[in-house]
């Protein structure tokens, strides 16, 4: 469509221009006419009506080749002395006026008028077409800088002699030649460039349609810098991400499995040796199967507060909260557990012994109490007897920093940090019958991040682990 008017409009573009060259070469020929006139006109005693009608009419319907002033010796002289006066004409001035002159509503090529506009001469030469197609050109003759007679010409609008018809044929299939070849590179550059842009597409279609039926792995190898390529590259990282958690949660619903597995056949086992008469059904035997049951339902109670607090289920009551008594208490409430383990419990508070003051926080304490609980634990089942457990509390650039240090057994730096993912126990020398499912050090890290404060592991001076709580102080000191 854009072709089609840029082709028309150069078209009209291009009879505009032909018709303007047409009438300046008309313009040119009149001009040229005017000028003989004058000769004749001076010659004939400035008057019209004596100069000889053949001579006018034969200036009028010449073309430009016969524009050319004759030379000076053979230009007529003045008129004889013995010519008639101005006020007569030749007796056969009317007849020859009135047999080359034509019918005022007659198509004339070139007309001769006075100062008033009235007709003195035509030529004998009629053009084609109608009116329609006809335009005029004036052009005033001047004698001394003074009008003395205005030529008229009554032409059509373009050329109709045969080079310019041939001429204007051979421009309009020019034009048409180009414009099929344009048409055609368009057509081409349009299916290329629709290739380019819509083959990425395609793929991108593709692989949403493969995200949305569940295949995650995509790989969508590309050389592109533009807009598509960094949609390409999104999809590809998003089918990573997607294809990692598919991953992580068959690895959790297997793990999960495997922790609920484990109590539940001892339980079937010992209740199966009961019920043959291996075991007898005594207070052993039921503390035992007791055990086990306890054991069960803290797997399914830290699944599910580690369930709640990933989806943000967890209400926390915010409150200002001193610190260091909180910590006391609930070390007060472990301090039994780790004497039968023969394992030193100790808090050393760096905020006391420097400025003799506590900490206020902002927090939520039953969900502090829950973190410190988790933490305490974690020492109590995975420390060997006979070791320590140091916690140190001190501020830094106002944030508290709280570090639980316990002796071996320890794991190597770069386990430290899967040790807060779930069902994560990285040594088996930290893994005990009695133990968790690893789901503590989880649960700590969602309350800590509720908090908006960190934790982090790493070996302790001890020989065992050292995981550091930093939580912001809100609040003024007490």
């Amino acid at each position: 469509m854009v072709l089609f008017a840029t082709l028309s409009l150069a078209r009209w573009g291009f009879d505009q221009g032909f018709a303007d060259f047409i009438n300046a070469l008309e313009k040119q020929r009149l001009e040229s006419v005017a000028a003989n006139l004058v000769d004749i006109y001076v010659e004939y005693d400035e008057d019209w009506s004596r100069a000889p009608p053949f001579e006018i009419v034969r200036l009028l319907s010449r073309s430009d080749d016969g524009f050319r002033n004759p030379p000076p010796h053979q230009r007529r002289g003045p008129a004889p002395l013995h010519a008639p006066p101005k006020q007569t004409a030749a007796p056969a001035f009317d007849k020859e006026l009135e047999r080359f002159n034509r019918p005022p509503n007659a198509l004339v090529h070139t007309t001769l008028l006075d100062t008033e506009h009235t007709l003195l001469f035509n030529a004998p030469l009629p053009i084609s077409g109608s009116k329609k197609n006809t335009t005029i050109t004036d052009v005033v003759i001047e004698f001394n800088s003074q009008p003395i007679g205005i030529l008229r010409s009554y032409h059509s609008k373009l050329d109709d002699s045969h080079i310019a018809g041939e001429f204007s044929q051979q421009q309009l299939m020019w034009s048409a030649s180009v414009g099929g070849e344009c048409l055609l590179l368009a057509i081409l550059l349009a299916y290329f460039l629709s290739k380019l842009l819509l083959d990425p597409i395609q793929t991108v279609l593709q692989s949403v349609a493969k995200l949305r039926s569940g295949d995650c792995d995509l790989n969508l190898s590309h050389h592109r810098k533009d807009e598509l390529g960094q949609l390409m590259t999104d999809i590809e990282s998003l089918s990573q991400t997607l294809n990692s958690t598919k991953r992580a949660k068959s690895r959790w619903i297997a793990d999960i499995s495997h922790e609920l597995r484990t109590p539940l056949t001892v339980l079937v086992g010992e209740i199966d040796l009961i019920k043959s008469g291996v075991r007898p059904f005594d207070q052993k035997n039921l503390s035992s199967l007791e055990d086990e049951v306890k054991r069960l339902t803290r797997l399914v109670e830290d699944l599910y507060q580690l369930s709640v607090s990933d989806t943000g289920a967890l209400r926390y009551q915010m409150t200002h909260i001193d610190i260091v008594p909180l910590l006391e208490t609930v070390v007060a409430k472990k301090t039994l557990e780790f004497a039968n383990k023969d394992i030193s419990l100790s808090i050393t508070n760096l905020i006391k012994s420097a400025k003799n003051v506590g900490v206020s926080i902002y927090a939520d304490q039953q969900r502090v109490e829950q973190l410190f609980l988790n933490l305490l634990n974690n020492s109590l089942q995975y420390t060997d007897p006979i070791g320590a457990l140091r916690i140190q509390l001190e501020v830094r650039s106002d944030t508290l920093i709280i570090t639980f240090s316990d002796s071996a057994p320890t794991v190597s730096e770069a386990e430290c940090e899967q040790l807060f993912e779930p069902l994560q126990r990285q040594d088996a020398a930290r893994t005990r019958f009695t133990s968790g499912a690893g789901l503590g050090l989880t649960i700590c890290r969602n309350i800590v991040h509720a908090h908006h404060g960190t934790i982090y592991a790493k070996p302790s001076v001890l020989g065992g682990i050292a995981i550091t709580v930093s939580l912001p102080i809100k609040g003024s000191r007490m």
